[in-house]
């Protein structure tokens, strides 16, 4: 499964991370944004936590495409990098 995407001007990195028992994926996400040979990151974390490793880097990549978006609630757009 992909792991990162171009996404609306954006790179969208997944970065579930394995958590402790029970074993469970987080959903995370790097945003980046080159601008003028600089490189912007920021990263987030949703609450959920999926059981399946690619369903987590599904979940991880759809979120940061909601943040892009200006659709996911308490993230705002002026958050991203």
């Amino acid at each position: 499964m992909e792991r990162s995407l171009q996404y609306n001007g954006y790179e969208t990195v997944a970065k579930p991370l394995l958590l402790d028992a029970p074993r469970r994926w987080s959903v995370d996400i790097d945003i980046v944004r080159q601008e003028a040979g600089k490189v912007h990151v920021k990263h987030f974390s949703a609450e959920e936590t999926l059981h399946i490793e690619e369903e987590a880097i599904a979940s991880s990549l759809a979120f940061g495409h909601k943040i892009i978006d200006g659709k996911q609630p308490g993230i705002p757009r002026s958050q991203l990098p």
